[in-house]
């Protein structure tokens, strides 16, 4: 009896420290699982933050890919408006110079005209003096013939500007030669003054 109360003590002991030592590592597995829960919440919440960050980031990128974009249209309107401008300069460059060179041509033209005035209106003057002179002496033909060679001029210069001095004395064509010309080097000055 005494061997058998000895063995079953000796049974308990052993089964006390077994049960302490697993208490033991129960204790410990339940402080490793909640650390590996407290870890877990924190890697959660760390997981959150990271979201919350990307989905910032992946904002902020499509802010600035939309600006980008409108950034790029912005300046191939501005490209093309800056060619159109371009294109618009260049045509009114070489209107420009056209109408430069038309009212040089105009002005020289009318020079050449004011000049033919000038000497015609000068023999118009000598042939009305004369005529008066011959009148109060002598008739002579050949301020006929001078007078007609003067009205063949000024028939031509009307002709060349497509007037109609029909019903028009010799002072009457030229002043109606003047006009014409006048009209038509201030009407360049016009078209040269919008360019």
């Amino acid at each position: 009896m005494w061997l058998l109360k000895a063995e079953l003590e000796n049974t308990v002991e052993a089964l006390k420290g077994e049960i302490w030592s697993l208490n033991s590592q129960l204790k410990a597995s339940v402080l490793d699982r909640e650390q590996l829960q407290d870890r877990v919440v924190s890697l959660d919440s760390s997981l959150m933050e990271e979201k919350k960050r990307a989905d910032a980031l992946d904002c902020e990128l499509s802010e600035q890919t939309e600006l980008t974009e409108k950034a790029t249209r912005q300046a191939a309107e501005a490209e093309n408006e800056s060619n159109r401008r371009l294109a618009e300069c260049l045509e009114m460059e070489t209107r420009r110079e056209q109408v430069e060179k038309a009212y040089a041509q105009l002005s020289e033209y009318y020079s050449q005209l004011q000049g033919a005035y000038n000497v015609i209106y000068a023999q118009m003057k000598q042939l009305e003096s004369e005529k008066e002179y011959k009148n109060k002496h002598q008739h002579l033909s050949t301020s006929s013939s001078d007078e007609d060679n003067t009205l063949n001029v000024i028939d031509i210069i009307i002709s060349e500007l497509k007037l109609d001095g029909s019903k028009e004395d010799l002072y009457g064509k030229i002043v109606m030669i003047q006009n014409a010309v006048r009209a038509k080097l201030t009407e360049a000055r016009i078209q040269f003054r919008f360019i």
